[in-house]
């Protein structure tokens, strides 16, 4: 499954004030905006949807331009190089 399509189908499930969070989160975010908080306001169930495919997106374009895939070990440890 592409990655919108899974981001999507998570997506599908929130309800209609969590679907209009994550719009305006996305909005924000291609806009580099820095609103706190805006982001405090989240639910936790919208953040767990967009910041893992954001991630995953951002990890996308890095592999795209010829950069090393890092995976992250935990917080508070060193990355590893996959």
């Amino acid at each position: 499954m592409s990655l919108v399509d899974n981001f999507m189908s998570q997506v599908i499930d929130l309800d209609e004030k969590e679907k209009e969070e994550t719009i305006l989160f996305l909005a924000k975010a291609l806009l580099c905006e820095k609103d706190n908080d805006f982001v405090k306001k989240i639910s936790q169930k919208v953040l767990l949807v967009v910041l893992p495919f954001l991630a995953d997106v951002a990890t996308n374009i890095i592999l795209k331009k010829g950069g090393e895939k890092v995976e992250s070990v935990g917080i508070g440890k060193e990355s590893k190089k996959v």
